[in-house]
């Protein structure tokens, strides 16, 4: 199946404000080397067969680069986010702009923090969803109502701040295997996940890398930066790793996954 992914140029990234662990105002993204690390993945994804299309950066929105988090394409509808900071807010419209072009746009309760693609993904016909630090809890509610007649929600809380959206602790890679932050989930969500399928967790390393950000698409898995043993894992899996440095987007709290919007 074909995989459409919405990117948006780092034109006018940085780090103005500071809304996770990872930003901090005084550790500035190198803009030209974060240019250079945007084209080499949007590059990569074209050369695996990936349709890639591109959003327009808007000048004070420093964090649309992070485009995953702009809402959630779900049967012919895009579930526009609802930050959970203002800072962010400016970003709507104009995701709200681009995707109505392509989808049917539904808009939460404003007291429905919703943070897309960021806290949710579908995977064995289920739709996963975290909520802890950016979402609400009460998001699934209003999520359930756009699924399929009897499609369940796995929902997942998570507890580490330094993993603080669904996307940065967990990927499912496919056949069972998900790729999960040990200690970025309560107790229980745990125990759901492990209903779910093979939990391969990663280093400390691999975790602060990001390795669980990453795109899937056909045997290729995309990300940052593996460790040995992980991609020896991941060989073994019979898949193709292929490492796309997102140093300069880690400084934000944001890699492969975050850069992109995947639909079908």
């Amino acid at each position: 199946m074909k995989m459409n992914i919405t990117m948006c140029p780092p034109d006018y990234f940085g780090i103005d404000y500071e809304i996770n662990p990872w930003m901090h105002k005084k550790n500035q993204p190198d803009i030209v080397l974060a240019k250079k690390q945007w084209e080499n993945l949007k590059n990569i994804f074209k050369s695996i067969g990936v349709n890639v299309s591109e959003l327009t950066p808007q000048k004070g929105c420093p964090d649309m680069v992070f485009v995953a988090n702009a809402g959630l394409p779900i049967n012919g509808k895009f579930i526009l986010s609802n930050f959970a900071f203002k800072e962010r807010m400016p970003e709507v419209k104009h995701f709200e702009k681009f995707f109505s072009e392509k989808f049917e746009i539904i808009k939460l309760p404003k007291d429905v923090k919703f943070e897309g693609q960021g806290d949710a993904f579908f995977a064995k016909g289920k739709l996963f969803l975290g909520y802890g630090f950016r979402s609400s809890k009460k998001a699934k509610d209003e999520l359930k109502k756009h699924l399929k007649q009897g499609q369940d929600i796995v929902h997942l809380k998570l507890k580490n701040p330094n993993f603080y959206h669904l996307d940065t602790a967990l990927a499912y890679i496919g056949d069972d295997n998900f790729l999960t932050v040990k200690g970025a989930f309560s107790e229980e969500a745990e125990k759901k996940l492990k209903k779910e399928g093979n939990i391969i967790y990663l280093s400390d390393d691999d975790a602060k890398n990001f390795a669980a950000n990453c795109i899937v698409f056909e045997r290729n898995i995309i990300l940052n930066k593996a460790s040995k043993n992980l991609k020896n894992t991941l060989k073994k899996l019979n898949f193709n790793v292929i490492e796309s440095k997102t140093s300069e987007f880690i400084k934000s709290g944001g890699s492969v996954r975050c850069l992109s919007l995947v639909w079908q």
